[in-house]
């Protein structure tokens, strides 16, 4: 019998999203430009990514990309309607994708049986 000492939980109520910040340049039999990793383009380290309303003026989470690029942002349940992820670009790179998110904070008409 084992003991672990400081096992914690916690608990989030709401959604997490997960992305990738990469240089879509075509690497490795990629598609430069088209929004989609693909082939062997790499993600970007250090950039800032934060998830917002709509309009922008109230942020939800803000976290900086590790070091493959590799994000994850969470969203309140208290958030309704569009919620933007959005990143700050690095000098001499351009956003090429990324969408509007759609946030349900409604529970369903019937609950599953």
């Amino acid at each position: 019998f084992n003991t672990f000492p400081n096992e914690n939980f916690g608990l989030y109520r709401g959604s997490r999203i997960d992305g990738t910040v990469f240089k879509d340049d075509g690497a490795g039999g990629g598609t430069a430009n088209n929004g989609v990793r693909d082939g062997g383009e790499t993600g970007i380290g250090g950039v800032t990514v934060k998830a917002t309303d709509n309009g922008g003026a109230t942020t939800y989470s803000q976290i900086v990309t590790g070091a493959n690029g590799t994000y994850s942002v969470y969203i309140p349940y208290t958030a309704s309607g569009t919620v933007k992820i959005v990143e700050t670009n690095q000098t001499s790179y351009v956003s090429t994708g990324g969408d509007d998110v759609v946030v349900s904070t409604s529970p369903p008409a019937t609950p599953d049986t």
